[in-house]
């Protein structure tokens, strides 16, 4: 038997986060898969009680693999799985014992678990197909005009700066963006250490505005953030210039509570490496 979590629908593929594992408990099983090469998981608590309450019922063996997902995902599944095998202990404890020597009852409570299960996953469907939005904004203040800041975000030749922690744990690291020609209609494409993001200029207003589209992500691993849009808006503040990043991505994860942190937090991390780059050569 199989039951799958599911992390967000095939549709929505494109993202940064390199989250590809799974869990598996036997002798049924319980895991994060892959179909069509993206993942189908999904993360709520309700889920997790179902699946932890059958995990106590009939098994001993859980198994993680790939640490970046993993380490995320971890404090939901643990969550569920406690949860889950203590109302598997109580229900063993007072409900199985009495049916020991019940065949038809045993037979019923196991033939009812994968109904259980099954009906869990449809009813949180509706709340998962629904893309929810971030907007995520850091601002840097920089000793230079805006015509200078302009010229240094357009295509950049290189990203030297201080990694994020999230870096050092699989968190993409930028290292060049390339702009083909200026002007709205532009592509301008973002190189990675393992992959590159492609973007069209839809506003091209210097040397304030600049916002673009995200046409295609190509990142190995699995996907489970989309990015839909950024853009750069500079400010002249006194003798300086105020820039700030801003990136909006859809997400299917579930529950919002937990996830929306590790979103926000992946993203402002991405810009605080991008700015910290033109801090640092910008104000000398």
């Amino acid at each position: 038997m199989c039951w799958t979590w599911r992390l967000l629908p095939r549709r929505h593929a494109q993202g940064w986060w390199n989250g590809s594992g799974y869990v598996s408990i036997s002798p049924g099983l319980f895991r994060i898969r892959h179909r069509d090469g993206y993942p189908t998981a999904q993360h709520r608590l309700g889920g997790d009680v179902t699946r932890g309450f059958y995990y106590a019922l009939v098994s001993r063996r859980v198994q993680v693999r790939r640490p970046p997902f993993a380490v995320l995902a971890f404090p939901v599944l643990a969550v569920g799985l406690i949860i889950g095998a203590g109302l598997g202990h109580l229900f063993r404890r007072h409900v199985v014992e009495r049916l020991r020597h019940q065949i038809t009852g045993v037979t019923i409570i196991f033939a009812l678990t994968p109904a259980i299960i099954f009906a869990s996953h449809r009813a949180e469907m509706p709340a998962l197909d629904r893309a929810r939005r971030e907007t995520v904004s850091n601002t840097v203040f920089l000793k230079a005009a805006p015509q200078e800041v302009w010229a240094n975000i357009q295509s950049i030749d290189s990203i030297i700066a201080a990694k994020p922690l999230l870096m050092y744990f699989g968190l993409p690291v930028p290292l060049r963006c390339t702009l083909e020609r200026k002007g709205a209609g532009a592509k301008r494409t973002c190189y990675f250490e393992n992959g590159f993001i492609e973007e069209t200029i839809t506003e091209w207003g210097p040397p304030y505005s600049m916002q673009l589209t995200i046409d295609r992500t190509n990142m190995p691993g699995r996907h489970w953030l989309g990015f839909e849009n950024a853009a750069y808006e500079l400010r002249r503040e006194g003798s300086g210039t105020r820039l700030t990043r801003t990136t909006t991505i859809t997400s299917h994860l579930y529950p919002v509570w937990y996830w929306r942190y590790f979103e926000r937090l992946g993203v402002s991390s991405e810009h605080e490496y991008l700015l910290r780059d033109l801090s640092n050569r910008l104000n000398r």
